[in-house]
């Protein structure tokens, strides 16, 4: 249990790694291809990813921790730069739909930006911090930690002094099996679709109810208007009548 519980950790790291990827860089991305096009986009991801996995190799390979710093700022920047030559190419082609900061705040943050005011009718206020923190922190830090897990003495493979067989295997293969689950339902979704029916049953009845009540109150309005407009059109009616009856009177003794 020991072996199993160390090799879960993986399994946490690369889900919640894949969570947070999913909501802040790959949710939206088709609509950021069509808007800015597909260079800059996929530029700024590797920017923001490729450098930082170099400086890992740096930070956890006996190296200056300096060193992988300046690669790690260094490659950033260098990204940014690509991709701000590729976002000034979009502008020439579209001048009066972009400026240089909507474009780049499109690049950076258009796609998650989106997904909140999305999240925000159901659950409320979201802080724009939070855009941020999806974006540009929260992903690389999980990437620093699986990497420091997988560099660590004593890490995987070598975890606590077992033996390879059956302890080191037995905890990847669990580490491969969760992740097989999480890729399956990642890939096909429908397999896990029966784990939600009683939850989709109550969100879909209580739309159901919310939606008939909206129906029937309309149709009551509805009813109602109807009702008013026929005793308008009665009180309009009986006075012409009164009119009329006042109208012949008058005829009847001026004769």
């Amino acid at each position: 249990m020991d072996v199993i519980d160390f090799y879960i950790n993986f399994v946490m790291l690369l889900v919640g790694f894949l969570e947070a990827f999913g909501a802040a860089w790959a949710c939206g991305m088709p609509e950021l291809y069509k808007n800015i096009g597909v260079k800059p986009t996929i530029s700024y991801m590797m920017a923001n990813f490729f450098p930082l996995l170099i400086a890992c190799g740096f930070w956890f390979d006996n190296h200056d921790l300096w060193i992988g710093f300046i690669v790690w700022v260094g490659g950033w920047v260098l990204g940014c730069l690509v991709t701000h030559v590729f976002l000034m190419e979009r502008m020439v082609q579209q001048p009066e739909e972009w400026t240089v900061g909507s474009i780049w705040f499109e690049c950076a943050y258009g796609n998650i930006s989106r997904l909140r005011d999305q999240i925000q009718p159901v659950i409320g206020y979201i802080p724009f911090i939070w855009v941020v923190l999806m974006k540009n922190f929260i992903p690389q830090v999980l990437v620093l930690l699986f990497v420091n897990l997988c560099a660590s003495p004593g890490g995987a493979g070598t975890y606590g002094g077992y033996a390879i067989r059956p302890y080191q295997l037995l905890g990847l293969l669990s580490f491969i099996f969760a992740i097989f689950l999480f890729l399956v339902g990642l890939l096909v979704p429908e397999i896990y679709e029966p784990l939600a029916l009683p939850q989709t049953k109550v969100v879909l009845s209580g739309v159901t109810s919310l939606m008939d009540a909206e129906i029937e109150n309309g149709e009551s309005k509805g009813n109602q208007s109807l009702v008013d407009a026929k005793i308008e059109d009665g009180e309009s009616k009986g006075n012409h009548s009164v009119v009329d009856a006042e109208i012949e009177d008058g005829e009847s003794k001026g004769k």
